[in-house]
């Protein structure tokens, strides 16, 4: 039971390692009290790893989020009414874009209080705000328009009216998750084949000892030691 109770704590803990990070990227005055602070205690509870900027950018050096963005597996972009009014939110969403288009970042929309439809064809109040900003930015708005519509076009998750907030949290953890284990499938696939290929063709060999035979090893002696215990 001793042994079995470490090689259980052992998976857990190696799990929690290899989960993919999430990046949230969000308007902070919309949403960083309600929907984000409950999104976050669920995604802890679901032993997610995630990244949130803890304060809001005021400089102009935004490399150590980019950086973040780069580390994570999944980006949720939480299009909310005044999104656009952050040159941050969506200088996140261009470089969210260009990991995207490079199949090296999964990315979940979810529309906030706002209509995916505005979003994406910038109307309403959303799209006001979009181009009061853009008119400030003129040489980055292609690019934030780009992304806009870009990330609009991925399967997305939005709150309908007079909907439980509570749920909708749930909904996107669940979705999360999803996300989360067909990565960790498919990163399991992709390893068992270079295990594959990387032996394929070789003859064995005596040699020195590797890092995981070696740690095989010494679960075995420390199993034998266990039952020749229970056995004297």
């Amino acid at each position: 039971m001793v042994v079995i109770s470490i090689i259980s704590m052992v998976a857990k803990l190696s799990q929690a390692e290899e989960t993919p990070q999430v990046f949230l990227n969000f308007r902070g005055e919309d949403v960083r009290y309600n929907l984000v602070s409950h999104l976050t205690y669920a995604l802890e509870m679901d032993n997610i790893n995630y990244f949130i900027d803890v304060h809001e950018r005021r400089g102009k050096d935004l490399n150590h989020l980019f950086e973040r963005i780069e580390d994570s597996s999944i980006a949720i972009a939480l299009f909310s009414p005044r999104y656009a009014e952050s040159k941050w939110c969506l200088d996140e969403l261009v470089k969210m874009k260009k990991l995207a288009d490079k199949n090296e970042l999964i990315v979940i929309p979810i529309f906030y209080k706002v209509e995916a439809e505005d979003v994406s064809d910038l109307k309403g109040a959303f799209g006001e705000n979009f181009y009061k900003l853009a008119k400030a930015n003129p040489d980055r708005a292609t690019k934030w328009k780009h992304a806009i519509v870009s990330i609009c076009n991925y399967m997305g998750m939005s709150l309908p009216d007079k909907s439980s907030e509570a749920d909708f949290v749930k909904d996107i953890v669940k979705e999360v998750k999803r996300v989360v284990e067909a990565i960790q499938l498919e990163e399991k696939e992709n390893h068992s084949i270079k295990q594959y290929m990387s032996r394929k063709g070789k003859q064995v060999s005596a040699g020195p000892v590797m890092v995981d035979d070696w740690f095989l090893f010494v679960i075995l002696v420390f199993l034998c030691f266990v039952i020749w215990t229970k056995l004297s």
